[in-house]
């Protein structure tokens, strides 16, 4: 099913954009991922929550009482974009409750943030509290930020449950080195590619089933002098962007029969029994990977002795069909000047075809289109597969999961409790009246439903985001453990800093197919020392990867 609304009409005819705003900044490790910079909606979470309860009102007054008199000082720093007003009302709804707290707006450039966090971080003394913390994943294992673990077990008093309870589990996955959890991500997502109908119809084209169509569709709607795809190609689509979501998705195509080699089995330190014992590899299963745990120590060796990775045939035959499409197709050589917000508005504006981005793109495309001369009607659809022999499957999987990476700074015991009572506000039915209310007087979409048990996404984002939700499988391509050197080495950032620069040649056509990945190759490899470091892991970890590496 393409899910391109043919025939059908979203919200009485219409379908609705603008895009997400709490920016993803990064999809950390194997982590489904995406960012954004540009105007947009709001952020955070993975599947529909079970919930009961609208809100569509102006802002809610605050009813929850706290548990004890609380006082001090609570920092956001991190971007907000178009979703800054609901942080204002959420931090209003909070001082309410709470007369003694004082929270401060530290809005962030989002260009810039992970750069500044790493910094703020190194230095070992910042007025940050409450961050976005996924693009400072290296600091997991040292102590920096609140392992949410302990609170999760807590009364949420502003629910008077346990607060895991009020929460799909979904929304606080232990990404901590020994199962601890430092980041709250609550809202849901999907990302498929949006086309213009217009232009499809006046270049007398379809949305493509699979690549080679892709690239037959593109040269159609570039005879009729339209750019068939708006896509960033700055440095950070490379990383945390666009291009980094479609590297982790096609590697994924590529990889996926390779899966069983990396299974945990019965003498590894990985080993479940319960999960591993009976466990039996099926490459035509979609949802295979979700029933398994995985070696990374064997994925990183056999990338360091080059059973697998970058000079591999089937790198090699994903990126010559990357370079059918670009940069022919995405701008020719305007393509790495082009970031997210110009990307968008070039779509917007009717100058190209197809664009990629989160579902929240359609729920406020209504309201962009308003202000628009040239106006057209929305489509979608979903990762045309790549077709050649080198292939694992014929099928991409979607990209869908859950948002926010919200984190605390560690600080002092009672500086965590304040940052852990906020966001236990923020995470419940009653600080999600408050956002949805916020967000819905700001016309800015949220990317999708929410895994606060309770809360229900407002009827005019229902109707556009709910029916494309229920076409993506569940099934999770971050479960691979090979896309792990997609975009350098699980995100190390020499490692991303180089594969930037190498991918910037090889597109613009300065060293061929077999440099690029050959160098590319030589330099995951260098990489694997740094990567043990960062990990913590002991630096003769790969000499035995049955033993646990932080032994």
């Amino acid at each position: 099913m393409n899910g391109n609304w043919e025939g059908q009409t979203l919200s009485n005819g219409k379908v609705i954009l603008k895009s997400f705003s709490t920016t993803m900044l990064a999809l950390t490790l194997v982590a489904t991922g995406c960012s954004k910079s540009n105007t947009a909606g709001d952020a955070s979470s993975s599947k529909p929550s079970p919930s009961a309860t609208s809100s569509t009102q102006s802002t809610p007054a605050a009813s929850a009482t706290p548990t004890a008199q609380l006082s001090g000082t609570i920092n956001l720093s991190f971007p907000m974009g178009t979703a800054k007003p609901a942080w204002e009302k959420i931090a209003q709804a909070y001082q309410k409750i709470n007369p003694n707290v004082k929270i401060t707006i530290d809005d962030k450039d989002s260009a810039t943030y992970a750069d500044w966090l790493n910094a703020q971080i190194a230095g070992g003394n910042t007025s940050a509290d409450i961050v976005v913390n996924n693009t400072a994943a290296s600091y997991f294992g040292e102590n920096k930020f609140v392992d949410f673990s302990a609170y999760l077990n807590k009364t949420n008093p502003y629910g008077k449950k346990n607060w895991k309870e009020m929460m799909d589990k979904a929304a606080y996955t232990p990404n901590g080195p020994h199962g601890e959890t430092y980041t709250l991500s609550i809202d849901s997502f999907q990302i498929p590619w949006f086309y213009n109908k217009n232009i499809f119809k006046d270049a007398g084209v379809t949305p493509p089933t699979n690549w080679d169509e892709l690239i037959q569709v593109s040269q159609k709607i570039l005879d009729k002098g339209y750019q068939p795809i708006a896509l960033p190609g700055n440095a950070e689509s490379f990383w945390t962007g666009t291009m980094g979501w479609l590297l982790l998705r096609y590697n994924d195509q590529y990889w996926k029969d390779m899966e069983e080699k990396f299974h945990c089995t019965k003498d590894d330190y990985c080993f479940d029994p319960e999960i591993d014992g009976n466990w039996k590899f099926d490459v035509k299963d979609k949802f295979n990977d979700e029933k398994a745990n995985f070696n990374t120590l064997k994925v990183v060796k056999a990338l360091q002795s080059g059973e697998i990775g970058a000079a591999n045939p089937k790198t090699k035959a994903m990126y010559s069909n990357f370079n059918k499409l670009i940069p022919k197709y995405t701008g020719d050589k305007t393509f790495f000047e082009v970031d997210s917000k110009k990307a968008q508005d070039m779509f917007i504006q009717g100058k190209a075809a197809m664009y990629i981005d989160l579902s929240s793109f359609a729920a406020n495309f209504e309201n962009v289109m308003k202000n628009q001369a040239n106006k057209f009607e929305l489509g979608y659809f979903w990762d045309p597969p790549m077709t050649d022999k080198e292939t694992a499957v014929q099928y991409v999987r979607k990209q869908a999961g859950n948002l926010g990476f919200m984190g605390a700074i560690n600080k002092s015991k009672e500086q965590n409790n304040l940052n852990m009572d906020f966001l236990m506000f923020f995470a419940s039915p009653e600080g999600q009246k408050v956002r949805f209310a916020a967000l819905s007087d700001a016309n800015v979409a949220p990317s999708g439903s929410v895994l606060v048990y309770g809360v229900e996404l407002p009827q005019k984002w229902k109707d556009t985001l709910g029916p494309m939700a229920l076409e993506v499988d569940n099934s999770r391509f971050n479960r691979n453990p090979l896309i792990i050197f997609s975009r350098g080495l699980n995100d190390e950032q020499q490692s991303v800093r180089e594969f930037q620069d190498l991918s910037q040649q090889f597109f613009f056509g300065k060293i061929d197919l077999d440099t690029f990945t050959n160098s590319l190759q030589q330099s995951l490899v260098k990489t694997i020392p740094r990567w043990l470091e960062l990990k913590k892991y002991r630096p003769d970890a790969l000499d035995t990867v049955s033993k646990n590496p932080a032994k």
